[in-house]
């Protein structure tokens, strides 16, 4: 039977005007014009499920992008809140700042001592005040090297974490734009589901 149907069924397709003729051959006129709207009802249907299934697929996509993207957003803002847990700062850049105006502090009071200091040994080469002075002088030098190795290269100095707390916030800039741009494709997506992209135009309705 779906063999003989095949022989009464024809099929042609015009590559040039992009028309589809549907031909129908039976014993009778009007059953002919029924198979026929049949077969054009069913095409329409399965171009509908066509349409369907092409913004279910888009849409369901731009979801599971928007979804990865607010979870590498989540990821990178609990590593950086454990950074700053750990390291007790919220901003290592801000913190050397910091540093570095208090070694600019010392620099000072130790260049103001050292001036001191010239002046008594000048004017009092036995005075008891210069012991004291050479003491402020080291204490001062030793801080300025402490401080200073707090923003060397070590692994636990501030240039360390400066360049961990910059990688981090990186990576949440870039998590931030891919989520960005994920939400625009999604809105995009659901702009397009809106529209119909497969159409069956009937040109000529069936006839014997």
């Amino acid at each position: 039977l779906a063999q003989y149907y095949r022989t009464r069924i024809s099929v042609v397709h015009g590559a040039t005007t992009g028309l589809t003729t549907l031909k129908v051959e039976a014993f009778r006129a009007e059953d002919a014009i029924i198979i026929n709207r049949t077969l054009v009802e069913l095409g329409e249907a399965l171009v509908n499920r066509m349409n369907e299934r092409i913004r279910a697929d888009a849409i369901r996509y731009a979801e599971a992008e928007v979804a990865r993207g607010q979870e590498r957003l989540v990821e990178t803002q609990i590593a950086i809140t454990e950074f700053r847990n750990r390291e007790l700062m919220l901003d290592p850049s801000k913190s050397s700042l910091i540093v570095a105006e208090l070694i600019g502090r010392l620099a000072a009071e130790l260049a103001v001592v050292m001036s001191q200091l010239r002046e008594v040994e000048a004017s009092s080469p036995n005075s008891p005040q210069i012991a004291g002075l050479q003491r402020r002088i080291s204490a001062l030098e030793a801080q300025i090297v402490l401080e200073r190795q707090r923003v060397s290269n070590a692994s636990d100095g501030l240039a360390e974490k400066i360049a961990g707390y910059e990688r981090l916030t990186l990576q949440r800039e870039f998590a931030v734009k891919a989520l960005s741009s994920a939400v625009t494709s999604l809105e995009v997506a659901r702009n397009e589901a809106r529209r119909q992209q497969l159409y069956l135009e009937r040109v000529v309705e069936p006839h014997a």
